[in-house]
């Protein structure tokens, strides 16, 4: 019986131990974070380029359309269908994507898909025909969307010419992530951490059906409903307006080198907000910022709707543009990585990326017959209601955040209650 109770103390001092050792790797982790994010940087900046990528495909097919309607002879249907089965193949990107990226392992996944990016883009450079050109934008954008998700989770875990630039973001990025020592130290750096703190987010066998539905099933469906609802939404909005920008500008009655530049100048004015805004997303005004910013578009997408088709639609959608940074994919982005589980936060990801792709698609093979001057006041009231709607679950998400916190908060909560 001593022995038995001496075998059991002894089991006791061990996971005591573990739990001690996983809360201090912890502490020491939180410290060198708040110490030294800026050793990341150059990791963060990799990671963004997939994601200026993923819209860079969008932009840039929605700059070059009219060029390429014109020249290869397009019918509005085949415009319709180029920006549909494009969107589709991001869909299946990200839907695919993240489980690939499991199975094949992360790092590996992350270095690599950028080259795929870059053959695809190659083709739409030198597309002669509706079908090359389809193949071009089906392979870069399965790419683009394959890439998004993880690209996420490794940072959390540690016309024609412009698809020229876009083929050459790519290659680079793909050179950078292959042959950086940099990356890879953090790469391993965090493996190290993973191991020390008991933490399988590598495991290919992880289900994640069986998390979502598990002990947290409320709190982790709940977050799952409010983000997806969220991000459909908007990403009608701004697929719509990547894609067929312009063609809505010459379609109110902007001349074809009009109607390019201001989609061009509008597009590179949204990177800059991007970019400008892009640490309100993870600050303490973000909530602030998101209120501000789904007020900012809801008032655009009215103003658009009464403005009618005049070019009073340019003006409303640099408006919109103000808002969209703020409450958009910045805050979408914050918001799956801090709610869900390490282990299942790339196929979440891509699947809430896949989905909102396929209603893109879905969509975009209707856009053009619904912003033509006929039908598009019409159709700006609907996106007013999108709006509205998306802009109810963003505001549940932030209540759902107040409830239960952040994943990371969670945890050591967790450890906490086991000391």
């Amino acid at each position: 019986m001593n022995q038995v109770r001496d075998n059991g103390f002894a089991a006791e001092n061990v996971q005591a131990r573990r739990r001690d050792e996983r809360y201090n790797m912890t502490q020491v982790s939180q410290t060198e974070s708040s110490q030294s994010l800026g050793r990341y940087s150059s990791l963060a900046v990799a990671a963004g380029i997939g994601s200026m990528l993923g819209s860079g495909i969008i932009v840039g097919l929605s700059a070059a359309i009219t060029v390429w309607q014109e020249g290869l002879q397009l019918s509005n249907a085949q415009v319709g269908q180029l920006s549909g089965i494009m969107t589709f193949a991001i869909a299946f990107g990200s839907l695919m994507g993240g489980r690939i990226a499991d199975k094949i392992g992360r790092v590996f996944f992350f270095n690599w898909i950028n080259l795929l990016y870059a053959v695809g883009a190659v083709v739409c450079i030198f597309a002669q025909n509706f079908w090359t050109l389809l193949a071009g934008l089906i392979i870069a954008g399965w790419a683009s969307g394959a890439d998004l998700p993880v690209s996420m989770t490794v940072v959390s875990h540690d016309a024609p010419n412009v698809f020229a630039i876009l083929a050459i973001f790519a290659v680079i990025a793909f050179v950078w992530r292959v042959t950086s020592p940099t990356f890879k130290k953090f790469h391993d750096e965090a493996d190290a951490r993973d191991a020390q703190m008991g933490v399988t987010a590598h495991d290919t066998n992880v289900s994640v059906t069986k998390i979502l539905f598990g002990r947290n099933k409320v709190m982790l469906l709940s977050f799952l409903a409010a983000i997806l609802i969220f991000y459909v939404g908007w990403n009608l909005l701004a697929n719509t307006w990547g894609q067929f920008q312009t063609f809505m500008f010459a379609k109110a009655g902007a001349s074809q080198s009009l109607a390019t530049g201001l989609g061009i100048i509008l597009n590179f004015i949204t990177l800059i907000l991007n970019i400008a805004f892009a640490s309100v997303a993870g600050g303490k005004y973000r909530n602030k910022a998101f209120v501000a910013g789904i007020v900012i578009q809801l008032s655009a997408m009215i103003i658009m709707a009464l403005a009618g088709t005049n070019l009073w639609i340019v003006g409303a959608t640099a408006f919109m543009n103000l808002g969209s940074p703020l409450a958009g994919e910045a805050i979408y982005k914050v918001w799956t990585q801090e709610s869900f589980p390490i282990e299942i936060r790339a196929s979440i990801q891509g699947y809430i990326n896949g989905f909102s792709r396929l209603c893109c698609g879905l969509f975009a093979l209707i856009t053009p017959m619904l912003v033509v001057p006929g039908v598009i006041q019409k159709t700006m009231w609907g996106f007013a209601g999108v709006v509205f709607v998306m802009s109810l679950a963003g505001l549940w998400m932030l209540g759902l955040q107040k409830k239960y916190g952040t994943d990371e908060e969670r945890q050591l909560q967790e450890i906490h209650g086991a000391k």
